[in-house]
């Protein structure tokens, strides 16, 4: 792959990407323009921060290892094809559901002062399967079925209707995701081999092993910085606040979501490759750039009207923090943008390095200031962690010692 022209001349990865967008904007719609709007005027605003606190735990803890078993899967699946071999991911497979089903409760009982019995089991519920469906969803992606993906995500959509439904009827939230996540993890186990493979090892688990726990431990890192937000809100002022916040990144939120589908279509694409050239990052970068520049100022264009008409309850409020809480999303949409071009360009223990530096200065920032500024100083907390974060990743991946890289930046098997 020499430059960008491969990818534009690719028809087929345009047609993916937007299979991709639809499928996963249809179950994004439903849940934040319709649900979510519909259950925060149904509970208090002290309950709803809560539930957005309680499913940022879940996609922390959940998301990570579903995600970093499937990025691991997309990096190193063409070695197992090489060599005729389909093992070790089924170990960590199983790894990974013991770590979701003992850690979600503790986690919500620790840091969230969950004490209800079935609220624990049921948020273990919903991890569960939001980590079943994000790894197995990978027998899709390595086989390039994006039409598989889309159906899967209309399920999704269906779900959360079936789920709305118990919603209204017993005000009990948590059935709004189990549903969701059990129709697509379903479809997902019985459409893809994974569940078939052996529990057995080969000689490549050592490395296997490794890029999982480097790419786990960065995923952690990162969506601690994506999440950390709420669950860091929501212990210091409460869930009133996290609910305003929740509203000022409402649309912000829904683009960087949209755009995370076009950097796995990107990544499974990549993940044929064996290199990352020079001319692609002197494209990809100011390209980057440019999409995020428009996504910011439509945001900001946008925001007010969203706000007013789902959310007119803390409009007045949100408002305030939307220019700076865009812009740190906007940010995050250009790091996530870059993220598939790191993961072939770099070991990935570089990206704990990008994420574990980020979230430090974030931590420190937001207990540093919010006392004296409030939500404000948490929100530029997170905006000094992303910039931070996103002159690592050019010092790394695009420049060593004020040169440019070679033309070849290969990956590490």
């Amino acid at each position: 792959m020499k430059n960008l022209q491969y990818l534009v001349k690719n028809k087929n990865i345009f047609i993916d990407i937007l299979i991709n967008l639809i499928g996963t904007g249809l179950p994004l719609i439903a849940l934040q323009l319709f649900i979510y709007p519909f259950v925060a005027k149904s509970i208090i605003a002290e309950e709803y921060g809560q539930m957005q606190s309680t499913m940022s735990m879940i996609y922390l803890l959940s998301g990570t290892f579903g995600g970093a078993l499937s990025t691991t899967r997309l990096i190193r699946n063409t070695i197992y094809e090489e060599n005729n071999s389909i093992s070790d991911f089924a170990i960590l497979n199983i790894f990974c559901i013991i770590v979701v089903i003992v850690f979600t409760p503790i986690f919500n009982s620790v840091f969230l002062r969950e004490t209800s019995l079935n609220g624990l089991i049921l948020s273990m519920l919903i991890s569960v399967l939001n980590y079943l469906t994000l790894y197995y969803e990978v027998g899709f992606r390595l086989e390039l079925d994006y039409k598989s993906i889309f159906f899967n995500k209309v399920l999704g959509s269906l779900g959360y209707l079936a789920g709305f439904l118990f919603f209204i009827y017993s005000l009990k939230w948590q059935y709004i995701f189990i549903c969701s996540y059990f129709l697509q993890a379903l479809y997902c186990v019985s459409k893809t081999k994974l569940l078939k493979e052996p529990i057995r090892k080969s000689q490549f688990f050592g490395k296997t092993m490794r890029s999982f726990v480097d790419l786990g431990i960065a995923g952690m890192l990162n969506r601690a910085l994506t999440y950390f937000d709420k669950l860091l809100l929501y212990p210091l002022l409460g869930g009133t606040a996290v609910s305003i916040y929740f509203a000022a990144n409402i649309f912000g939120k829904l683009i960087l979501q949209i755009i995370e589908p076009i950097t796995n279509v990107i990544l499974s694409y990549l993940s044929k490759e064996k290199e990352i050239t020079k001319d692609l990052w002197k494209q990809v970068i100011p390209l980057g750039a440019l999409i995020c520049t428009l996504i910011y100022f439509f945001c900001i264009v946008i925001s007010r009207p969203i706000l007013m008409f789902f959310y007119p309850q803390w409009a007045s409020e949100a408002m305030k923090y939307v220019p700076i809480s865009t812009f740190c999303l906007a940010i995050s949409s250009y790091l996530n943008i870059l993220y598939p071009f790191t993961l072939k360009a770099i070991n990935s223990n570089r990206q704990i390095l990008f994420n574990g530096t980020a979230l430090i200065v974030y931590i420190s920032l937001a207990l540093y200031l919010y006392q004296p500024a409030g939500l404000w100083g948490c929100c530029f907390a997170l905006l000094i962690s992303y910039v931070v974060k996103l002159v690592l990743v050019f010092i790394c991946c695009f420049f060593r010692g004020g040169k440019w890289k070679s033309s070849k930046i290969v990956t590490k098997k």
